[in-house]
């Protein structure tokens, strides 16, 4: 120790704290279990601490191990112990019941033979004459034992004929009431045999009226009514609708063919499959559904159908599985095969709230004819849904629908409300045409529209997708009033060889909108076409009914470079929003015929053929565009017959025609603010030098090019409309007398400043 000094503990002298140093390095560096501190007194090292630690954790490791094996040993010893009593016990057990069997035996047959009956029992054998001699004897047929019924002479002679000697016999036994009570097809038998003390009523009474948790009461099976086929040749409709009408819970667990119709008309009736059990189409049903609910709350479950002939008509009765004319019914786990409509709310009654879940409906079939006429004057119209709802509300929640390959089918997901004239109920102005959900659905495959509202109040369609093969709309909304498509994907390959139901000359995009109502929006949708696809992003629905304030946003329309067609086509969409929306390798961006107030906020458009913005107005037609980037495109804006058109903010790089272009605006024009990266920005006609009643408010846009005046007039006059609208503190313009003005203020009033030297760089 360098120093030891001695000093007492709180010591501040320098010494110490060096002799405390070389202590603490002695302990935590040092070979030795301990070392002294500077006063003396031996403190464990490190070391040490570990040596001790590592032999209390062997110590306490042979004493667990120690503890384990005891209580392994006195397990075994026990669990040995507790075997033997058992065994001892259960021998003890099956010795008494033997013993208890043998004397209740006795007193059976002592029962027996102090009732007056003999054993054993004569033989009745069917078309063989048998005499009883006593009254005392039992006969047997069929392991039921009768005697004679008295009075009666003996010996008495049975003809061997059973239907002539069965009035004369009495059953001892109560087997044939077993029959009964087991027979459930019998309406008289089952349950209806057992009576209720107390009640005044029969047991299927109180059943029909209570509800038994965890137990399945009115349950059956068709496999335990023997209802099977072994084709889809072999009828058996009759003995399915019988099962539904007498049980409220039908397993179908055998494949049975129908050749009609069959109702399901119990409310609260619940119906599944098995994975034994399959409903195929017979060769009848082509212009029927297989399945009618008309009982409401009912709910199918698991169900397995197929139409394995794949029939179907252009006219007539509808094919189908499943159709519904009944309030809060609900589809769900269940598959469907080869149909041309799997599951339907009826068009007719506005039935309340069905509910369509976890479907699935494969190779489905179409009505449509493809590009000809199919002698009908539907063309495919008016039938080919996978899932639809007609009438009051309802929902469709993650199914999942596949078109046959060659096959023209209309929609794979359909809600319409078809309005008052189709109803059987009275209208009710709360919920009929109100609230549908359309929810993560997926349709593949060669529907003419995979996600259809029409007509709809109030609806909900997000989270679906469409994996390619629509041949219209991958989406379509269509008269509908406050509702919401969101959060979609789209696959768009359809070839410009597709044609089907070229009849109705449908504009063909990945999504239709409009024709009428007001306040829809289409949010967060991505929109991605294939190599060899042809149509248009998004296209209105042109018609003579408009469709109000739309609102557009983010939708990313993406197209193969080059591949051309229009990114979004905007008729007819008064008061119309979009914003945030993107569109890749169209020919033009955003096109829009007779706009009334329409608004493009922060839009973007890349690698165009033609122009970002197609501008074509009337009357009472305006157009901002505010924001957003144009890369790559013939033009930014060309507008034409508009009452006024505002063009702000607009970035742009790799533009190569005008840039913003106007003819036949009648109104105010706003061109400020838009910034051209190559430097090389042009603004076309707009008619200067401007006059006294024209509002052109040209402002800062750097990168532009261009030489546009007013004349003096409209800078001396404070009604011009230079200055009653857009002007501001050092707003400059140019007057038609060679100079520029500097405005000093805002007010109409606010005098201009005359720039008197004109320096033009060399």
């Amino acid at each position: 120790m360098a120093y030891n000094t001695g000093n007492p503990p709180g010591s501040t002298s320098p010494k110490d704290l060096i002799d405390n140093a070389e202590d603490l390095d002695f302990l935590m560096t040092g070979n030795g279990v301990s070392h002294p501190n500077r006063l003396g007194v031996p403190l464990k090292s490190w070391k040490g601490m570990e040596g001790q630690h590592d032999a209390d954790q062997i110590r306490r490791e042979e004493e667990f191990d120690a503890a384990q094996s005891e209580r392994a040993n006195e397990y075994a010893g026990d669990k040995l112990g507790r075997d033997t009593e058992f065994a001892e016990d259960q021998a003890e057990r099956i010795a008494e019941f033997d013993v208890d069997q043998s004397l209740r035996e006795v007193q059976f047959n002592t029962w027996l033979d102090l009732s007056g009956f003999e054993n054993p029992a004569l033989t009745y054998v069917d078309g063989s004459p048998l005499q009883v001699d006593r009254v005392t004897q039992t006969i047997v047929r069929s392991g039921i034992l009768y005697t004679v019924k008295r009075p009666a002479s003996f010996p008495f002679a049975l003809t061997g004929t059973w239907a002539t000697d069965t009035p004369k016999l009495v059953v001892r036994t109560d087997q044939p009431l077993r029959q009964d009570l087991a027979d459930m097809i019998d309406p008289l038998n089952g349950v209806a045999r057992i009576g209720v003390p107390g009640t005044g009523k029969m047991l299927d009474e109180i059943l029909a009226t209570k509800v038994f948790p965890g137990i399945r009461l009115g349950h059956a099976t068709t496999s335990s009514k023997g209802i099977v086929s072994a084709d889809y040749i072999v009828d058996r409709a009759a003995d399915l609708a019988n099962l539904f009408d007498m049980y409220p819970d039908v397993e179908i667990d055998t494949q049975i063919a129908i050749n009609s119709r069959v109702t399901i008309s119990k409310a609260r009736a619940k119906v599944s499959c098995t994975p034994t059990g399959l409903l195929l189409a017979g060769p009848g049903m082509g212009q029927s559904y297989m399945l009618k609910v008309t009982g409401h709350h009912a709910s199918l479950d698991r169900m397995n159908m197929d139409n394995p002939l794949m029939l179907k008509a252009v006219s007539g009765g509808t094919q189908g599985g499943i159709t519904i004319t009944a309030d809060h019914c609900t589809v769900m786990n269940s598959e469907f095969h080869h149909m041309l409509n799997s599951v339907s709310t009826d068009a007719t009654g506005e039935w309340y709230m069905p509910v369509y879940f976890n479907n699935v409906a494969y190779d489905c079939l179409g009505a449509g004819p493809g590009a000809s006429d199919d002698g009908s004057t539907g063309f495919g119209e008016n039938r080919g849904d996978a899932f639809n709802i007609w009438g009051s509300t309802g929902r469709i929640l993650y199914n999942t629908a596949f078109c046959m390959d060659g096959q023209d089918a209309r929609i794979a997901f359909h809600c319409e409300w078809l309005g008052t004239d189709f109803q059987t109920r009275p209208y009710n102005p709360k919920r009929d045409g109100y609230d549908y959900e359309m929810v993560g659905n997926k349709a593949f495959g060669n529907f003419r529209r995979h996600f259809a509202f029409e007509r709809v109040n109030r609806g909900l369609m997000r989270g679906n997708i469409s994996g390619g093969g629509a041949t219209w709309w991958a989406i379509a909304l269509t008269g509908c009033n406050d509702c919401l498509a969101s959060d979609m994907t789209i696959l768009y390959d359809r070839p410009i060889t597709n044609t089907a139901g070229a009849q109705w000359s449908p504009e063909r995009a990945a999504i239709g909108f409009g024709h009428n109502g007001t306040n829809t929006a289409l949010r967060n949708i991505e929109v991605k076409f294939s190599a060899d696809a042809a149509g248009r992003g998004l296209t209105s629905l042109i018609t003579n009914l408009p469709a109000y304030g739309a609102v557009i946003d983010n939708v990313r329309i993406i197209k193969p470079v080059g591949q051309g067609n229009v990114g979004f086509i905007l008729d007819k969409l008064p008061d119309a929003k979009v914003s945030n929306c993107h569109v890749v390798g169209a020919s033009n961006g955003f096109s829009t015929f007779g706009a009334q107030d329409i608004w493009f906020k922060d839009n973007t458009a890349t690698d165009l053929t033609g122009n970002a913005y197609n501008v074509t107005g009337g009357a009472t037609s305006h157009a901002r565009i505010e924001g957003g980037r144009v890369e790559r495109a013939g033009r930014i804006v060309y507008a034409t017959n508009l009452s006024s058109l505002s063009v702000r903010g607009v970035q742009s790089k790799g533009v190569t025609g005008n840039h913003i272009e106007q003819f036949g605006t009648s109104g105010a024009i706003t061109i400020d603010g838009n910034h051209d990266e190559d430097g090389i920005g042009k603004l076309v006609g707009f008619g200067s030098p401007f006059t006294l009643a024209q509002v052109r408010n040209i402002g800062n846009n750097p990168g532009y090019v261009y030489n546009l005046k007013f004349q003096l007039a409209c800078i001396t006059n404070a009604t011009s409309a230079l200055n009653t609208s857009g002007k501001h503190t050092d707003k400059t313009v140019v007057a038609d007398d060679g100079f520029a003005y500097i405005s000093t203020g805002s007010s109409a009033t606010a005098p201009w400043a005359k720039v008197s030297t004109l320096t033009t760089p060399a």
